[in-house]
């Protein structure tokens, strides 16, 4: 392929084109750029473009491409990046490269993002997206549920439900209890009747008849009581 086409087909790819349509000639061309091609400028993009829309969207074709080779350029960005979006762009494409040594990197990577709520959020949502490898890190990942931030709390949520371990109910049944959040509470009861416990029930019960409730909160409670009686639990 002509070197001046196969780099227009790139430019195209990794920063867009305003006018630029898509035709089936063009699918071709770049259904056959080699993958080592296009990783090698997706990767050069995101160490070294000084565009953070750019370096964001080369982030996220490499999680298209979910080449592990990728790995260690995403990692770095994950904790040097100065752009926010381009690190939660990197924290979602290291989840669908899915590979289990990125688990213990999205943990580490927390510490270096604590001054910046929307990528731990990205981080903690990136490890739910990747639970057979998450999982041996679930009493960690259950750790942020002492986080003061509500959002990231809700995170937590969602990863447990992904991971869904047994371990797990244990903690979402004393949430029910004790998380006063309404955006956490929300996300409690839309997810916990997945992880089948008897013990929900009552809890849930109690929730849907209170009237301190909020009454989206108390409609997902009885939501998830109907769930659980349909598995033949009570």
């Amino acid at each position: 392929m002509n070197e001046k086409i196969l780099g227009a087909i790139l430019a195209a790819l990794c920063f867009g084109a305003p006018s630029f349509i898509a035709t089936p000639a063009f699918a071709k061309d770049v259904s056959r750029i080699p993958q080592k091609q296009k990783l090698d400028s997706y990767v050069n993009d995101l160490q070294t473009n000084r565009d953070p829309n750019i370096r964001a969207r080369a982030a996220s074709y490499l999680g298209v491409l979910k080449d592990p080779e990728a790995l260690p350029a995403l990692h770095q960005s994950l904790i040097s990046d100065v752009d926010e979006q381009v690190r939660m762009n990197t924290a979602n494409a290291i989840a669908r490269i899915n590979q289990k040594s990125s688990a213990k990197k999205l943990l580490q990577a927390i510490r270096p993002n604590r001054s910046k709520t929307d990528v731990q959020i990205a981080i903690i949502r990136a490890l739910g997206n990747m639970p057979d490898h998450s999982r041996e890190y679930l009493s960690v990942i259950t750790n942020f549920l002492r986080s003061p931030n509500p959002y990231i709390r809700e995170a937590v949520v969602e990863a447990l439900w992904k991971i869904r371990d047994p371990r797990s109910v244990r903690v979402m049944n004393l949430l029910v209890e004790r998380e006063k959040e309404l955006v956490v509470r929300l996300s409690l009861m839309k997810y916990i009747a997945d992880f089948k416990s008897p013990a929900s029930i009552p809890l849930l019960k109690k929730v849907a008849a209170s009237s301190k409730e909020h009454l989206d909160v108390r409609s997902l409670a009885r939501d998830a009581i109907d769930k659980l009686e349909a598995m033949g639990l009570e």
